[in-house]
């Protein structure tokens, strides 16, 4: 049985409900929250085609995500983590990068130009903050290796 797809547009004068195709329309898609009310009708997925609602919506994906991962780096960058073999910073650097591909692949075209920007201004300056920490773990790791191969050679 195919389920029946309809278009709901909110007018004061017109209160019908047509049909639609939707697998046509370019938008935003999103599955809302599963909540059980009753005499209502249960919503599978919804398409956003509205530009400037699609931006928001799209704006609150990323920085919810951003805003995750900006928790994430705090810790990693807290003084109290010490991590000897950088495998923290590694983890970050690859949730950086992870939301730096996800927000290319997905929200590029959703995003406004200038917040697109932003967030990656923002996520370059966290990888390079990550990179610089790993290469002070590195020579610092490669100080003690050429001291303890000094030691030794007496």
């Amino acid at each position: 049985m195919e389920a029946n797809k309809y278009f709901v547009v909110k007018d004061k004068n017109d209160f019908s409900i047509t049909f639609f195709e939707y697998d046509k329309v370019k938008g935003y898609n999103m599955q809302p929250k599963n909540v059980k009310i009753k005499d209502a009708i249960d919503v599978k997925s919804m398409i956003f085609i509205n530009p400037s609602m699609i931006q928001k919506l799209a704006f609150r994906k990323v920085d919810a995500r951003y805003q995750k991962l900006l928790k994430f780096l705090m810790f990693v960058l807290s003084a109290d983590n010490d991590d000897a073999t950088g495998d923290t910073y590694r983890q970050a650097l690859n949730e950086i990068n992870k939301l730096r591909l996800e927000i290319l692949v997905y929200y590029k075209e959703k995003l406004k130009e200038n917040d697109f920007v932003e967030f990656n201004k923002r996520l370059d300056l966290f990888a390079q903050e990550i990179n610089a920490r790993m290469y002070y773990l590195q020579s610092l790791y490669e100080k003690t290796e050429n001291y303890d191969m000094g030691k030794r050679s007496r």
